[in-house]
């Protein structure tokens, strides 16, 4: 033992080694540098990652804008080079399909739209498109599949809005393509998912009725709008309209009339004439006196006679297959000569049982009149919307 006192001196021990400070010092600036060395890498690799980003969404909006302004070949180039930069982006993808549609290469559109579809079949925009593609090449199992996916999948905003604007679309192309039935079908399922507040989408709707000729529907969607907007003249036209195709000719006169003062329209003016003037023929209309009627059924029978003189020169040359109908009229023709003296306005005001006698002679020429002679004139086509629908008539 060392005869100073205090800690005794150690000795390195065979096999054991200590780091002096030099090499500490060393360790220290070896795993500050590591460290710096991995700062910066990470940082040109972010940055790099950042430049690339930046790049994608440039051709990206490129795009977008030549997309707009109708330039989809520009806009295929702009949205490829946003793929290089963004490889995996399904918007990207998704734009470069539209433009490959707007610039007619289908089969290429085609091909991006239906490997998103794969990745995600339920996405509405995915089907929609995939939809509208179809329609172009007129292919009507993946016209309705694709629209159907586009009805009933999800959307990232406004699905309701989005839904019912797929449909729309559906309702469409049935229609260009002469599926009315389908179409019909398709309305009603879009009548029933209606805002119950929104005027417009009710109008637009029941506009889609009125092409697939199911007038009760329309009438019932024109009414609800306009409770919703009672200055809608649309509205007032189209339950006009839908109203004279359902031969109710007092309700179509109330309308017409109001959407005539609101819409100035030469179309409402001319069918708001012809219905007044079914109105002003008809002598069964109630509250009518009996002098009323009796003159209204005399009008009725001079013109069944006009009608009949007008229709002499057609029953020569009719092929062998309308001389049925010329007989019948013929017949009818005689009856009216030999009526013709008893029918005055006077007679008829004492005997209202005549009027009925009298009005079903002049229904009878009307309708075979116009078998066999074909277009009426404006107070003959008011006989015949009595004759054909007598008890709509005043509805």
């Amino acid at each position: 033992m060392n005869a100073v006192q205090g800690t005794p001196e150690r000795s390195a021990e065979p096999g054991q080694q200590f780091w002096t400070r030099s090499q500490l010092m060393v360790m220290a600036v070896m795993v500050v540098l590591a460290a710096a060395l991995f700062a910066v890498t990470r940082f040109i690799t972010s940055s790099y990652q950042k430049r690339e980003e930046a790049l994608a969404v440039e051709w990206f909006e490129q795009g977008q804008q030549k997309l707009q302004k109708g330039q989809p070949q520009q806009a295929v180039s702009a949205f490829r080079n946003a793929l290089l930069y963004s490889q995996n982006n399904s918007l990207y993808r998704l734009r470069l399909a539209e433009a490959l549609a707007a610039g007619n290469h289908l089969q290429e559109a085609k091909d991006y739209l239906l490997s998103l579809w794969e990745e995600q079949p339920g996405d509405g925009l995915v089907n929609l498109e995939l939809a509208r593609l179809a329609a172009s090449q007129n292919n009507l199992h993946d016209v309705q599949r694709f629209y159907h996916g586009a009805i009933y999948g999800a959307w990232e905003s406004d699905p309701p809005r989005h839904r019912r604007q797929a449909r729309m679309e559906l309702i469409q192309y049935l229609l260009r393509q002469g599926m009315n039935e389908q179409a019909q079908s398709e309305v009603i399922a879009l009548a029933a998912s209606l805002p119950p507040d929104d005027s417009a989408a009710m109008l637009e709707t029941a506009n889609l009725f009125m092409k697939t000729a199911d007038f009760e529907n329309a009438f019932s969607l024109y009414q609800k709008a306009l409770k919703l907007r009672p200055d809608l003249g649309e509205a007032m036209k189209g339950a006009g309209e839908s109203a004279l195709a359902l031969s109710r000719y007092q309700t179509a006169y109330h309308y017409l009339k109001q959407a005539a003062e609101y819409t100035h329209d030469p179309e409402v003016e001319q069918r708001l004439q012809a219905t007044e003037r079914v109105l002003e023929a008809d002598p069964f209309k109630p509250g009518l006196s009996s002098d009323e009627k009796a003159q209204r059924a005399v009008e009725g029978f001079d013109q069944a006679g006009k009608r009949l003189e007008s229709c002499n020169s057609a029953q020569t040359g009719m092929p062998s297959s309308d001389l049925y109908s010329v007989s019948e009229l013929l017949s009818a023709s005689n009856q009216w000569h030999k009526l013709y003296p008893r029918v005055t306005r006077a007679r008829l005001a004492r005997d209202p049982g005549m009027i009925e006698s009298v009005m079903q002679l002049v229904f009878q020429i009307e309708l075979q009149a116009q078998q066999v002679c074909g277009s009426a004139q404006d107070a003959d086509l008011a006989l015949l919307a009595i004759a054909r629908h007598r008890e709509a008539v005043e509805q």
